[in-house]
């Protein structure tokens, strides 16, 4: 009960300040959805609604064939018919979802009864969601990431105590978190992550349950689940696109941002953000100095080495830089491994909610540690961290974002053309 009421209380106050936050970041962008239906310029997949079809999916208005499945989340976000909900839905409620599965995902791994941990962390996952830098394409993707692990983590409980019913539900809800991530690269960074924090918090306990029968008929109905919201569409639609296009050359060419902080997956020109970046990162490695002891250990030692490794690997300045390029030009026969490498999906996927999760660990045991009149000069100070963040994030989207409005007679020309099907002469409106 104590625990259920602990967690209500988590949800309420990440989900209050996290819409206040979500508000204030992206004021230009609500007073535009107030005023009219919003049109953001840029090439962006929800400019238009997608008539979305389970196995396939087809854009009238941009003749683009691609492959669509049932937990495809921009397809899903079209799919309300409305530029307004669409652009609310992924610009302001995603990332609110994203801070609160960081919260709880921060509070299962600390087990304590502070909720100060889970909230900072959880806000700070927000915030660099709601920048104006965050890559838009996988923003939305990122914010379900906690969640695949959260359940994941559940699941494992369930397990380890042979609730074997609870546990299929549980594996199933991962399942479908999953495959909504959609990319090959970020499915790539979801597994990786759940192995991470599964082996890395309980490696004998998952040991001894690999020798157990049930153990192996619960991988496999999530595997079947994963393969038919996910991997049979999407090789049927890569089908499809096969035989409409000619198979081109992939250049080895890497492309992204890969200095310093974008490595971590916190990317920003802003000098003043950078800077409240570096100190996301500093107090995620401090964890490796705070947790010496204790079940925490194993699992920050193994993060904290997957990070180490990546970045050394991906960093523009690092003198392993020649095992990405070499990443880049992978192939096995026909079948091109390097564009898994060559942008930085695959490896924000990663190391963004583990520098988040060790950074919320960090201040979970500085709280822990601290008498009562120490811990108000930490809440001064986290206050201050956040408060910089939010300003900064602020300042520079609502500075930058622009919202055109789409005038009413567009809309009464689609509508001309769209009972007008046929074969004729038109004239594209600028």
């Amino acid at each position: 009960m104590q625990h259920s009421n602990k967690s209500l209380r988590l949800f309420i106050l990440s989900l209050i300040i996290g819409l206040l936050v979500a508000l204030v970041t992206k004021a230009w962008l609500v007073k535009g959805i107030i005023k009219g239906f919003p049109y953001i310029y840029g090439t962006l997949p929800i400019h238009t609604p997608l008539p979305f079809k389970p196995w396939h999916s087809w854009h009238h208005e941009l003749s683009i064939r691609y492959g669509g499945t049932p937990s495809h989340l921009i397809a899903l976000v079209n799919i309300f018919n409305s530029p307004k909900i669409s652009w609310i839905f992924y610009e302001i409620i995603l990332p609110i979802i994203g801070n609160i599965f960081m919260a709880f995902l921060i509070q299962i791994l600390t087990s304590s009864n502070s909720l100060i941990a889970p909230v900072i962390a959880g806000l700070t996952y927000e915030l660099i969601l709601l920048s104006f830098y965050a890559d838009y394409w996988i923003s939305g993707f990122l914010a379900l990431l906690p969640g695949v692990v959260t359940f994941s983590l559940i699941t494992f409980k369930k397990v380890s105590k042979e609730s074997w019913n609870d546990a299929l539900v549980l594996a199933s809800l991962t399942t479908l978190f999953l495959s909504a991530l959609y990319d090959w690269r970020l499915q790539f960074s979801g597994i990786i992550l759940i192995l991470i924090f599964v082996i890395g918090t309980n490696f004998s306990t998952f040991l001894m349950f690999l020798r157990k029968k049930k153990f192996w008929l619960l991988i496999l109905f999530p595997f079947s689940l994963w393969s038919i919201t996910w991997l049979i569409p999407h090789i049927y639609g890569l089908h499809l696109y096969s035989l409409s296009h000619v198979r081109g050359v992939t250049l080895p060419i890497i492309v992204g941002d890969y200095s310093f902080t974008s490595v971590f997956g916190l990317y920003s020109s802003n000098k003043i953000l950078r800077f409240l970046y570096f100190f996301i990162i500093c107090g995620a490695f401090s964890s490796l100095l705070l947790y010496k002891e204790g079940g925490s250990r194993k699992f920050i030692l193994t993060a904290s080495v997957i990070l180490i490794i990546i970045v050394s690997i991906i960093w523009d300045r690092s003198p392993l830089k020649f095992i990405h390029h070499f990443l880049v030009s992978l192939s096995l026969g026909e079948f091109d491994i390097g564009p898994f490498f060559r942008t930085h999906k695959l490896f924000t996927g990663i190391t963004l909610p583990l520098t988040i999760v060790l950074f919320g660990l960090s201040a979970s045991y500085i709280y822990s540690k601290l008498s009562r009149k120490q811990r108000v000069v930490l809440y001064l100070t986290l206050l201050l961290f956040l408060g910089s963040v939010c300003w900064s994030v602020a300042e520079i989207n609502n500075r930058e974002g622009k919202v055109t409005l789409i005038p009413d007679e567009y809309f009464m020309v689609a509508d001309w053309l769209r009972n007008h099907e046929g074969l004729f002469r038109t004239l594209w409106l600028p």
